[in-house]
């Protein structure tokens, strides 16, 4: 005779195959599922051990257990393109680091493999790898623009394709919303009682720049502050060695500023400027970091806080936007992924603003 654990993987498989349970859907968490099924919790363990052991569901620390894709009569590769790879993924920094677990993470529930290389690997083979069956599908992570007319290339063929942070004219975009980065820091700077802040960023022409720019500027106005573009300062990469003099300059023309959002290509020449003015953080000017960087406050040892790119979930998001072209589907050119804000002990109030405590209520006679 059967146990119950043989029992009720039969069952959960012929559900899972029939449908009951589609591709790509959550399972309930084990202790629920098993009070659903009315068995044990190292029963329900058991059965769903042998599923993963027939690639029918994928077991998950942190996230859950997902029904897989049944489709393995061949194997399918997404080739995930990353500007200037090591080929050593444990040498990169987080921020790739993050994508290519996004990326693993939605295409092994879908069963996919993923293979990682460098952007510039032999672009002029793509297609003949393409049609060798070597990949179904490619994502590019921010591509140079001399690789443009490759995937122009390629997207004419209909070979399924994503960027991530750039745009090629007919071809699917996931990219942070850049806008949408400055709005979350400036409102929640201006919560903690900041209204002249500044923005140091990155002089470039691309669009995405110009409208996170163009929105601070929009942020400042709304908090009614006069001329705000003059709150925006702008440097080229690599900035000049002597550039924290002409920051200081910036300040010392609006001595009214008490926060700052610095891009972290800038970042080095900022800490040198406050070091030099001798100026704390936060006493002196609260700190949001836009970008990738493990940087401390110069005074102390103090992580600044951080506005950056949700890396995993574009990864994850690109994933699914390739799929939707693999299976027919006609995705949406451009998807805009929320950025996280992460606050830490470089933000405070501001310094012409004071906590008042409530005084306790009196009791009533």
């Amino acid at each position: 005779m059967k146990n119950k654990s043989e029992l009720l993987y039969e069952r959960l498989k012929s559900e899972i195959l029939s449908g009951v349970y589609p591709v790509g859907s959550q399972l309930p968490r084990e202790s629920e599922f098993a009070r659903q099924n009315e068995v044990a919790l190292l029963t329900l363990r058991a059965a769903l051990t042998r599923l993963e052991a027939d690639h029918l569901i994928a077991r998950l620390p942190r996230s859950g257990t997902f029904v897989l894709s049944r489709e393995s009569n061949q194997a399918r590769i997404i080739q995930l393109r990353i500007e200037g790879y090591s080929g050593e993924l444990q040498t990169e920094r987080q921020f790739v680091r993050d994508l290519v677990l996004g990326v693993a993470n939605a295409a092994y529930l879908k069963g996919y493999q993923l293979q990682i290389c460098d952007c510039m690997s032999e672009p002029d083979k793509l297609k003949i790898q393409y049609q060798k069956g070597e990949f179904c599908g490619i994502i590019w992570d921010r591509p140079p623009r001399s690789l443009y007319d490759d995937i122009s290339a390629l997207e004419e063929l209909n070979i399924p394709q994503v960027t991530i942070n750039r745009q090629v004219p007919q071809v699917p975009q996931i990219s942070c919303d850049y806008p949408g980065a400055i709005r979350q820091a400036m409102c929640f700077l201006r919560s903690i009682g900041h209204r002249q802040v500044a923005l140091i960023d990155l002089k470039d022409p691309k669009d995405a720049f110009v409208a996170r720019k163009q929105e601070f500027v929009n942020e400042l106005r709304f908090s009614g502050v006069a001329e705000p573009e003059g709150y925006l300062w702008e440097q080229s990469f690599p900035p000049p060695h002597d550039c924290w003099v002409e920051l200081a300059e910036h300040f010392r023309r609006r001595p009214g500023i008490t926060a700052v959002i610095v891009y972290y290509t800038h970042l080095k020449e900022f800490c040198r400027f406050v070091d030099t003015a001798q100026l704390g953080v936060p006493r002196d000017l609260s700190v949001i970091v836009w970008g990738d960087s493990q940087e401390s406050c110069p005074e102390k040892e103090l992580a600044f806080s951080m506005l950056s790119e949700s890396r995993f979930e574009i990864g994850a998001a690109a994933v699914d936007k390739l799929e939707e072209q693999l299976t027919g589907g006609r995705p949406v050119l451009n998807e805009l992924v929320t950025p996280k804000l992460v606050v830490r002990n470089s933000c405070t109030l501001a310094r012409n603003m004071k906590l008042v405590e409530t005084p306790a209520a009196q009791p009533l006679i």
